[in-house]
């Protein structure tokens, strides 16, 4: 886990210094750190005679994936360009699901469980309702950003729709691989394989610091970044 946690990290700080004011730099860097956080959060599931310890690392599993997905739906909509007006009432939307996820998450025996007995450590969730509205929340962010870059790779050309492809392949990947160890199988099982969740981003991080950050033809600097 820490290695995951170190690339990541290391690839908002290669990501961010590319282009320190491009919001496509920022908030790719911002889904990278979150990714770094959400993986230390993953280790609860590794540590069953910690309840109180295994409590907060839930909670930062939990909230460091809710802010992914907002973070990554702002990425997609700046990478290279907007191709549509990004309107008040969407930008509420993100923000308000976001810190309504976050109450949810962090009140205690609402979503999860505080502390975590050792009995239920790889089942913190205790009310299915309120896991099945955050994979619902997540899964629909999601999606809706790999949509965006689905349709900005159809209207762009150019070194862009070489950046938006290599992009979704890289993070579709990290999305799927996460999603079904550490959103699906917990959600109709338990943590038992979540630790694989996490090592889906490190094609992630591989695939877009070898492709962007490696390889020449760069975006042109008017535009925006290296990403």
């Amino acid at each position: 886990m820490g290695i995951i946690v170190i690339t990541n990290i290391a690839l908002a700080w290669r990501t961010f210094i590319s282009n320190k004011r491009h919001p496509t730099n920022i908030f790719f860097a911002l889904t990278a750190l979150m990714i770094a956080f959400w993986t230390v959060g993953v280790s609860s599931f590794q540590q069953p005679q910690f309840s109180v310890l295994n409590g907060i690392l839930v909670r930062i599993c939990y909230a460091g994936a809710a802010l992914i997905a907002p973070v990554f739906f702002l990425f997609s909509y700046y990478l290279g360009y907007p191709i549509f007006p990004l309107k008040r009432w969407h930008t509420l939307t993100l923000i308000v699901s976001f810190f309504l996820m976050l109450v949810i998450i962090i009140l205690p025996n609402v979503f999860l469980a505080w502390p975590v007995p050792q009995d239920i450590y790889l089942k913190p969730e205790i009310n299915l309702f309120w896991h099945i509205v955050f994979a619902v929340y997540f899964t629909t962010i999601m999606l809706l950003a790999f949509f965006i870059l689905f349709l900005k790779y159809r209207k762009m050309d150019g070194i862009w729709r070489k950046r938006v492809k290599q992009c979704f392949i890289a993070t579709f990947v990290a999305f799927i691989g996460g999603s079904i160890f550490s959103l699906i199988f917990p959600l109709v099982k338990d943590h038992s394989f979540s630790w694989l969740g996490p090592v889906f981003t490190l094609f992630m991080a591989a695939y877009i610091w070898y492709h962007i950050f490696w390889v020449p033809g760069r975006a042109p600097k008017h535009h925006s970044t290296d990403h």
